[in-house]
């Protein structure tokens, strides 16, 4: 099981990165949990459906890292999928 502290520094990471959202996979063989991060301009809920269909292995949560870290830490399962308004404009 992935430790709050674990995550936080998965989110961090992708921050430093430049992602916009971080997807919490679980391997079902080794029961071992990955970050997956999804880049500006790529679609997070695409990314999250070509996740979620991958050969033993189960989405556990999608964190969006222009939102609130400690917020979202908190929660039972974080799962936000879209961009905040403000980050979703193209102008």
């Amino acid at each position: 099981m992935t430790t709050r502290r674990e995550l936080s520094d998965w989110f961090d990471r992708g921050v430093r990165e430049g992602a916009t959202h971080m997807i919490v996979v679980v391997d079902e063989f080794d029961h071992e949990d990955f970050p997956v991060y999804v880049k500006p301009g790529e679609d997070p809920v695409a990314r999250y459906h070509q996740e979620a269909e991958g050969h033993m292995q189960r989405v556990m949560e999608v964190y969006c890292l222009s939102l609130d870290r400690d917020a979202q830490l908190r929660e039972t399962r974080a799962f936000h999928l879209d961009l905040p308004p403000q980050a979703s404009r193209s102008d």
